[in-house]
């Protein structure tokens, strides 16, 4: 079936704490901002799970920025 493909690729990136959701991650872009200013590169390395993948990092942020397009 046709778009299948992209899903699973989709769900492959994404952390486990995302449960196969995409929109559950859309707002860490915001979050971690915020945390930096709050506290500073340190407390946010506390207090956010570390994304090892790079390829995972950009799909969280991609998700962001087309939702603030939206």
């Amino acid at each position: 079936m046709e778009g299948e493909e992209p899903l699973k690729a989709v769900k492959e990136l994404l952390t486990e704490t995302a449960e196969g959701d995409l929109a559950s991650v859309c707002s860490w872009p915001g979050e971690i901002k915020w945390m930096y200013k709050r506290g500073g590169p340190t407390s946010c390395i506390m207090l956010t799970p570390l994304i090892s993948d790079k390829l995972t990092e950009a799909l969280m942020f991609l998700s962001h920025y087309i939702g603030d397009v939206h």
